[in-house]
């Protein structure tokens, strides 16, 4: 027999630690709720990327892809190199007094394009920056165009360029497949949204390939820039150089799209930030701005 050198010889051994049944049960609950939260955990993502896709209607997959994008797109942010700021805190810091409530264009179809998150967060930017001249890349169908225009000042000039219907995209434009189904399914809508609105007359339409045009001076200053063209580094490195040719001394760039479906935006931008620039990644968004009181 093994004797413990700790305890005179001849006392009685300590008595055996209880557990009081409460705190066992809880803790067997508890580990319980850690099981069953990741059982639920892999069932949703299971149905996300797999079984939706393959017993579902075409609603249900769709949503299931849209799901699962923003499962991708959360991961990315979560790892991103560019620090990411509330919109909340960014617009307080551009205007601290308070704002008038945003004004969007309304119900109606975003066409794989933008949502009512993003228009909110355009359109209190907008109203915080209070730009007396802006510069859009991208127009597509013009919601976002018209979302800038109902928020800005009534003497505001709002400029928004966009390949004319005729252009072909050639190879050195760099675009992937979802720009180039963007251009095809805007063929003749380009800017839709404010030519059947009232404030259409507030906008010009310039139809350019951004790689080959030359920006008009006449454009100076711009306060406010908008890159939401194409996604290839080419065209967003166009883009962001002619903003900056025109851009104010208290300017601000906002660039979009800054996630895992579009690498070329990402690899730039994150030159851009790496290079100095200071850039924010406004959260709960694909929106990345450049702002000088914003350090």
């Amino acid at each position: 027999m093994t004797t413990d050198p700790a305890r005179p010889t001849g006392a009685l051994p300590p008595p055996p630690v209880q557990v009081e049944p409460a705190l066992a049960g809880t803790v067997r609950s508890g580990r319980m709720g850690q099981i069953s939260s990741v059982v639920r955990y892999a069932r949703d993502i299971s149905e996300v990327l797999l079984l939706n896709r393959v017993h579902a209607s075409p609603l249900q997959k769709r949503m299931a892809g849209e799901a699962a994008t923003s499962v991708r797109q959360a991961r990315f942010h979560a790892h991103a190199k560019i620090p990411n700021l509330d919109l909340s805190e960014i617009v307080s810091r551009l205007a601290p007094e308070p704002l008038p409530a945003v004004t969007l264009p309304g119900p109606r179809e975003f066409h794989g394009v933008g949502n009512a998150t993003y228009y909110h967060a355009l359109g209190s930017l907008v109203r915080a920056l209070r730009p007396t001249s802006v510069l859009e890349f991208g127009t597509y169908l013009g919601v976002g165009t018209l979302t800038i225009a109902l928020n800005a000042p009534d003497d505001c000039r709002i400029a928004t360029v966009d390949l004319p219907d005729q252009q072909f995209v050639q190879d050195a434009h760099g675009l992937n497949d979802a720009d180039l189904a963007l251009i095809e399914s805007s063929r003749e809508r380009v800017g839709k949204a404010f030519l059947q609105a009232s404030l259409g007359h507030r906008i010009r339409q310039i139809r350019a390939d951004s790689l080959r045009w030359a920006p008009d001076p006449s454009l100076k200053p711009v306060d406010f820039a908008l890159i939401d063209g194409g996604h290839s580094t080419a065209v967003v490195r166009a883009d962001t150089e002619n903003s900056l040719d025109l851009l104010s001394e208290e300017g601000t760039i906002v660039w979009d799209d800054y996630f895992h479906l579009y690498p070329d935006v990402v690899d730039y931008l994150d030159s851009l930030a790496a290079a100095g620039q200071p850039l924010f990644a406004i959260r709960r968004t694909n929106m990345v701005i450049s702002n000088p009181n914003l350090r």
